[in-house]
């Protein structure tokens, strides 16, 4: 069982907190979306403040100011996975400081494809590190300068390293998980249902608020233009080509879905559908919803991470010695390590 680290939620008022943080998210989005990823405003406060007050009423954080022990949680900052022309692309790479060779989780940010960075998975990610993986939290180009396929395929070239780097790190791809949410969790769910040659195979994908199925919307219907570059009806192969749930079959891998039935940004029946399609080809797919929770606060629950984690341990086989010891986990705190980098601030940099 897994040590519960991370607290049950407390007496704050959620059902305030739910409605208000998703309206501040969907309008930072939308201003994302319209000003470009170096807006600054007021809303963007609001919203730091709110994903804050959802961090706090459900994460015990006070409970980890015990003194570090080993092993540490091991984290080694942007590393660049990949470049286009003069941009980097970087990943966050978090494991235990030990040299057992771990399965390996790459986490997936969210963010509206348009927003967003790695270290909004720094939580989740350094879960994993403890119970048993290797977590590689990557970041993407974002829309509306890059519009879709360019997320999924640079996803892909995080794939692509991991295989590559996988000695060094002591990673294990044979028992390779993906781990998304939001726009993030769409993106993990592609790559699991629409597998590519020469890339290590996906053995399990957690897929958090995610929306899967594009081709639903009106034909007239513009609001994902800035991702898919156009309608429907202007564009309706691309979203085909963007929804999960095309691509659904027999050989895709085991999914765990979870999803808040209060969500204001991804409506519940978004990952539902693609739950649905994957159990009627006879996949192994699992679906927890989150009660009176929306978008922000579901990312943080508790619960929902635990049994993500408990997915995964089942899913990849982690192994007890590839744990940290469940006596020690209030113990463990992060050690990071920065790697040297000259253009870290560099325009571009992902």
């Amino acid at each position: 069982m897994i040590q519960r680290s991370i607290t049950q939620q407390s007496n704050v008022n959620q059902y305030l907190i739910t409605p208000v943080g998703d309206l501040l998210l969907a309008t930072y989005l939308q201003r994302q979306v319209v000003h470009g990823p170096k807006l600054f405003c007021p809303i963007i406060v609001a919203f730091l403040l709110t994903m804050t007050v959802g961090e706090f009423t459900q994460l015990n954080f006070l409970e980890k100011s015990a003194v570090a022990k080993e092993p540490q949680v091991k984290v080694l900052r942007d590393i660049v996975f990949h470049e286009i022309g003069e941009q980097k692309l970087k990943g966050d790479l978090y494991r235990l400081d030990d040299e057992t060779r771990k399965p390996v989780v790459i986490m997936i940010h969210g963010g509206g494809w348009a927003a967003g960075d790695k270290w909004n998975m720094g939580d989740h990610a350094r879960q994993m590190a403890r119970e048993g993986f290797v977590a590689f939290s990557v970041n993407y180009r974002l829309a509306p300068q890059w519009k879709f396929p360019a997320q999924v395929e640079d996803c892909r070239e995080a794939l692509k390293w991991v295989q590559l780097n996988a000695d060094k790190y002591q990673m294990d791809t044979s028992r390779l998980a993906l781990y998304g949410y939001s726009a993030g969790a769409h993106l993990a769910a592609l790559l699991g249902c629409n597998p590519q040659p020469g890339l290590p195979a996906v053995k399990a994908v957690v897929a958090g608020g995610a929306p899967c199925d594009f081709t639903e919307l009106s034909l007239e219907n513009r609001t994902m233009a800035y991702f898919l570059g156009g309608s429907r009806e202007e564009k309706p192969e691309v979203y085909r080509q963007a929804s999960p749930k095309a691509f659904a079959s027999s050989d895709d891998p085991p999914f765990f879905f979870f999803h808040g039935d209060s969500d204001r940004i991804v409506p519940l029946h978004n990952s539902r559908c693609l739950h649905d399609a994957l159990q009627k080809c006879g996949i192994d797919s699992q679906f927890h919803e989150v009660t009176g929770q929306g978008h922000l606060l579901t990312f943080v629950n508790p619960e929902a991470r635990l049994k993500a984690i408990e997915f995964l341990q089942r899913k990849l086989e982690v192994s007890p010695k590839e744990k940290l010891e469940d006596e020690k986990k209030e113990q463990t705190t992060e050690q990071a390590i920065e790697l040297p980098t000259q253009d870290a601030a560099a325009k571009g940099d992902r």
